[in-house]
């Protein structure tokens, strides 16, 4: 699955805004390998479950193609601009 990792220090979660710039650091290309491949890891299953369609290995490939693509910051993008308040919930 291409996922090898020998340190996992790097996957302990800190405070809600450190969380948040560490995934858009993955998601720009930025993040370290243990981050990229926990984020490749869970993004493959979601994928498996959603599609029930392919294996790990397959949902993997395909999740490291959204990051390396810019896909899934696409995504992130979409559904921020989607979840912002608009002036007539205000």
């Amino acid at each position: 699955m291409d996922l090898e990792v020998r340190e996992l220090d790097g996957l302990a979660g800190g405070e809600p805004d450190e969380n948040a710039r560490r995934i858009v650091a993955v998601l720009e290309g930025r993040g370290t390998a243990v981050e990229t491949a926990a984020i490749a890891l869970n993004a493959a299953a979601a994928i498996v479950v959603a599609t029930d369609d392919g294996s790990m290995e397959d949902g993997v490939k395909r999740a490291r193609e959204a990051l390396r693509s810019g896909a899934a910051r696409e995504v992130l993008e979409r559904l921020r601009k989607a979840s912002r308040p608009t002036s007539r919930d205000r």
